[in-house]
């Protein structure tokens, strides 16, 4: 449904240095669900149908929220929320930047096993990432 918004064009990034402080780092048997900002969503909700683009997020929400429910009595899988516009990944090969406004939706999901990633965009009725992340 929101697979060709963009973003980008509605927040054009200026430069890098000026975000940093935007930054999340994701590392070892980490998984983070990303959403967009309040300010985002306000900008957003100009351009689309609200109660298309609220029944979206709330899906998302309720969903990623079962997610990391299941996660949190975890001692290895640290599992959270952001709205950070940049998400540096450290694996063990290689350290990836993903510039949250350049992708084709405007949820998702991030879960670093610390020899790879995966990125998983959009909404989806069970997230489970017990296989990847061991």
């Amino acid at each position: 449904m929101y697979r060709n918004i963009l973003l980008f064009l509605f927040f054009p990034i200026t430069i890098f240095a000026q975000a940093q402080g935007d930054t999340l780092e994701i590392g070892k048997n980490q998984i983070v669900f990303f959403s967009i900002s309040q300010t985002e969503y306000d900008s957003l909700a100009k351009y689309e149908d609200a109660h298309e683009l609220d029944e979206f997020i709330a899906d998302f929400n309720y969903y990623s929220s079962q997610s990391v429910e299941s996660y949190k009595d975890s001692l290895t899988i640290d599992a959270k929320f952001s709205d950070a516009h940049f998400f540096h990944i450290i694996t063990d090969n290689e350290d990836t930047l993903i510039v949250r406004n350049e992708l084709s939706q405007i949820v998702g999901v991030i879960a670093n096993n610390g020899e790879q990633f995966i990125l998983q965009e959009g909404v989806f009725a069970g997230y489970d990432f017990e296989d990847f992340m061991n």
